[in-house]
């Protein structure tokens, strides 16, 4: 069997006298009562997904990553070299650093552990 559809004019009707409901503070139950007066045939739950399709389509704005089409304003990124710049070591040598630091922390407090337990 078919789905009933309902005029654009009467969907909107039925919408909005669902929106007023829940903005005078209503539930769901009354605002599906007021939606049914006005000839809505469906369940709660269907109202509910009607008004916030209606609630989506008015506010929805569709917005795509990055610049627009013919935008002239875009950055120029070169590539750093890190081996000329010194960075490279800089970086190797701080992450050794802390790296030495965790290891040699964990073997204190586990020697730490096993000379207490030496009794």
């Amino acid at each position: 069997m078919p789905r009933g559809s309902y005029s654009p004019d009467l969907k909107d009707k039925i919408v909005q006298a669902a929106i007023k409901a829940r903005a005078d503070h209503k539930t769901w139950a009354q605002a599906h009562k007021a939606a049914t007066d006005l000839g809505y045939a469906g369940s709660l739950q269907g109202i509910i997904k009607l008004m916030r399709a209606y609630e989506k389509r008015q506010t929805s704005v569709v917005r795509r990553p990055g610049r627009p089409a013919g935008s002239k304003n875009s950055m120029k990124v070169s590539a750093i070299d890190l081996s000329t710049t010194g960075l490279d070591s800089a970086i190797a040598s701080l992450v050794s650093n802390v790296a030495n630091k965790r290891i040699n922390e964990a073997l204190d407090r586990a020697i730490a552990i096993l000379q207490s337990m030496k009794v």
